[in-house]
């Protein structure tokens, strides 16, 4: 429980860190790596109150190129209603 609470201090204060021209830069990107998919997606699923305060339940889906009735979660989209207002 120690080892938890010392990742979770870090990781607070690495958010703490952030500012709103990164949230911007986040914002601007049309096809970000996988990486900042990953990030987004998480953020996605641990917000997810803020989410439904904002109308959405749940994650956004797409449908996956070249794939017929297949669909995916859609981070992107879904991270953008919580960045709308940094």
């Amino acid at each position: 429980m120690a080892e938890a609470n010392k990742i979770l201090d870090i990781a607070v204060a690495e958010v703490k860190k952030l500012k709103k021209d990164h949230i911007i830069e986040v914002k601007a990107l049309r096809n970000p790596p996988p990486a900042s998919l990953d990030i987004l997606g998480a953020m996605c699923y641990l917000l997810q109150d803020e989410l439904k305060k904002k109308g959405q339940v749940g994650i956004k889906m797409k449908a996956v190129e070249g794939a017929i009735a297949k669909k995916t979660e859609d981070y992107l989209s879904t991270a953008a209603l919580l960045l709308a207002d940094p």
